[in-house]
């Protein structure tokens, strides 16, 4: 730009000098033939100068009006483009937000369809596990409860049958000791069938319990009361030593059951003309119940509480924990062994 204002300002002499230069030769040719005339010359040549320079001058005005339209349109131009360049910009940038927004937004979608099938899934394969427990815990349940009634109930109910079928014949059968033996027997397997349909009921939740305050001395007596069929049966004698102002917290048919069980138990495997002894007291913030045998015929090693050996003590386990106690058989002092439950006052 700058080499072609300078251009222009240097062609109105170059062109003056071509112009002027014929004159200045006829001037010349004038000046020497009639030297009287050379004012006359000088003075047009300067008009004609004037002139020319005037005309050069607004020619040059509109030349640099012109180039200042041009360099308006060119900044115009420039400027045009570079708006058009921001928004194109823009437009690039706000295309590439929208396309991220919009990846992202599927790739959420897609994550929160995969995590709820997972989900689902999970909890499809949770409840397919809980039916599988039920369904296992439930088969327990009757083989328990078959187990129960095979080698519990089978006893009392042949003695039961057999005193039953003697009536005909004995001459006892007017006898009220014999009497008393039938009941007793009877009562003995209503006894152990209803602790075996109390535990399935637990069981399969048919039943909840109902705890509440209980005398430990009453629900001590009623149990061996219940039991005195299996005690007299062999001769044995059992020695309550509950005090009168213990007392226990739970659900007095379950534990009932427990402590039956438990005495039953005992009895026997302890020898004939022996005597048992139910004991109570106060441990810390617990009481703690028992039923011991010094005479008991096997060791403590051989009472397992979870073995079908001895479904009487696993079902008075399980009555007992259910009433938040637990059951332990120790040594006892002096011999034998005692099975104990602590429960909470």
């Amino acid at each position: 730009m700058r080499y072609l204002l300078l251009f222009i300002s240097l062609l109105p002499t170059v062109v003056m000098a071509q112009t002027v230069a014929p004159y200045l030769d006829s001037i010349r040719q004038t000046m020497r033939d009639d030297p009287d005339r050379v004012g006359y010359y000088v003075g047009e040549a300067l008009r004609v100068d004037s002139l020319q320079q005037k005309s050069h001058q607004r020619e040059l005005a509109d030349i640099v009006v012109t180039l200042d339209s041009l360099q308006a349109r060119s900044e115009l131009e420039l400027t045009l483009r570079q708006e058009i360049e921001m928004q194109a910009e823009q437009a690039r940038q706000a295309n590439w937000l929208y396309g991220l927004i919009m990846f992202g937004g599927l790739t959420g979608i897609i994550l929160f369809l995969l995590i709820d099938r997972q989900r689902r899934q999970k909890r499809h394969e949770e409840e397919i596990q809980q039916l599988k427990h039920a369904a296992e815990s439930l088969n327990s349940t009757h083989q328990r409860l078959f187990n129960i009634l095979a080698r519990d109930l089978a006893a009392p109910t042949q003695a039961f049958a057999n005193l039953v079928r003697s009536l005909n014949s004995s001459s006892e059968a007017n006898n009220p000791e014999y009497l008393d033996r039938l009941r007793d027997q009877a009562q003995l397997v209503v006894q152990t069938l209803h602790g075996a349909l109390q535990w399935t009921f637990l069981q399969t939740g048919q039943v909840s319990l109902h705890r509440e305050r209980l005398m430990a001395a009453l629900w001590a007596r009623e149990a061996v009361e219940n039991c005195r069929a299996g005690w007299e049966e062999r001769s044995q004698r059992v020695e309550l030593l509950v005090p009168e102002g213990v007392t226990v917290y739970g659900d007095r048919a379950t534990l009932l059951i427990a402590l039956e069980n438990v005495i039953s138990e005992l009895i026997f495997h302890t020898p004939t003309q022996q005597v048992l002894t139910v004991f109570a007291g106060d441990k810390d913030e617990l009481v703690t119940v028992g039923v011991t045998s010094h005479s008991c015929s096997r060791p403590v090693s051989d009472f397992n509480l979870k073995s079908a050996d001895h479904n009487k003590l696993w079902l008075a386990d399980e009555m007992v924990r259910r009433n938040a106690g637990k059951v332990t058989v120790e040594p006892a002092t002096g011999g034998g062994l005692s099975i104990i439950f602590t429960l909470p006052r």
